[in-house]
């Protein structure tokens, strides 16, 4: 209403461009991205026909965020760069500290983890300074998944006081990106059922979110809609993964330990025609155990994969090993995957 209010009025002042701006984000954060372009790119125009560098920067940050929530952080990069220098010539905290906080986020989803390290804790400190919690919040959460990347522990207790200010201000998206973030950790580290906890506060979230008015298509951001889809078939995974007939994946250990691999052999070996080793996953010494049962009525199996400790394994399909960077440990690479066909 307002916009078109402003539009009657023919208005082509700072007002306008920060209505078009704001409905262009709106529109970027329901998921409706596709929808902001025109709002934003008028508003670029009506910013630097006013010589606004704080309303220039700011609009620049809104077009990134469409690119960053379509998953194109190397266009949303380069905006937010431009962003940031635009910032900086206004000389306004706040538009300068958002858009470093832009980058920020960006960079550790292209996994520039040291730079992404350097630049958060300041960034939380001045959030906290003006007063700008949701932007403190969002740099705790995603210096955590920093940390994360470093395979840190202390990650763990970064989000679970990030969850706990975000439910406080009730941001929701932001209380869903933590959850999801602490089921990681716990699947990693072997802890299904309080995975799965994390993985159901998500859906619980996000299903929150998509009943409000306006938001049916909130999963089309890529970074929710990818959220949502692990989350869904998260509990399934931390406890086992199942796989019948011809499509049963195999993942094949050390013999001596796993005796039941060579009774599915027994069974299967005109139709293995190749197997792999254990995956060490993520570098953090963890692989998974196999329990395989057989059928031998219908010639088919089902596996269950559970989280077990990382011991030296081989590769026994040929494919690239590499090596462990936590343990020293031979690994297949993550594609090795043999298949009962």
């Amino acid at each position: 209403d307002a916009l078109k209010t402003f539009r009657d009025l023919k208005d082509r002042t700072f007002w306008m461009a920060e209505i078009l701006g704001g409905y262009g984000k709106a529109l970027i954060l329901a998921g409706r991205g596709n929808e902001s372009k025109s709002y934003l790119d008028e508003a670029l125009s009506l910013s630097r026909e006013l010589k606004n560098d704080g309303m220039v920067a700011q609009t620049l940050g809104f077009q990134g965020d469409a690119f960053f929530y379509q998953g194109d952080f190397k266009s949303a990069h380069s905006l937010y760069a431009q962003a940031l220098q635009t910032a900086t010539r206004s000389k306004e905290p706040d538009k300068i500290l958002i858009a470093k906080t832009n980058l920020a986020e960006v960079e550790v989803q292209e996994k520039q983890t040291q730079e992404a390290l350097s630049s958060l804790p300041p960034l939380i400190q001045q959030a906290d300074d003006l007063g700008l919690q949701y932007i403190s919040v969002e740099c705790s959460i995603f210096m955590a998944e920093a940390m994360m990347q470093r395979h840190d522990p202390h990650a763990q207790q970064g989000l679970e006081r990030a969850l706990l200010r975000a439910d406080k201000l009730g941001v929701k998206p932001l209380s869903a990106r933590a959850h999801f973030l602490l089921a990681r950790v716990a699947r990693e580290s072997g802890n299904s059922s309080e995975a799965q906890d994390n993985y159901r506060g998500v859906l619980q979230v996000l299903d929150g979110i998509r009943k409000e008015s306006g938001a049916d298509k909130i999963l089309q951001r890529s970074d929710l809609k990818a959220m949502y889809d692990e989350s869904s078939r998260g509990p399934r995974q931390q406890k086992f993964e199942r796989a019948e007939n011809t499509g049963c994946r195999l993942f094949a250990g050390t013999p001596l330990l796993y005796p039941n691999f060579w009774l599915a052999r027994l069974f299967f070996v005109r139709s293995v025609p190749r197997m792999c080793g254990y995956q060490c996953a993520g570098g953090r010494g963890v692989v998974s155990r196999v329990r395989i049962s057989i059928r031998p009525a219908n010639r088919s199996c089902v596996l269950y994969r559970t989280p077990g400790r990382c011991h030296r394994h081989r590769n026994l399909n040929g494919r690239t090993v590499q090596r462990c960077p936590r343990q020293g440990h031979e690994r297949p690479d993550v594609a090795s995957y043999g298949t009962i066909s």
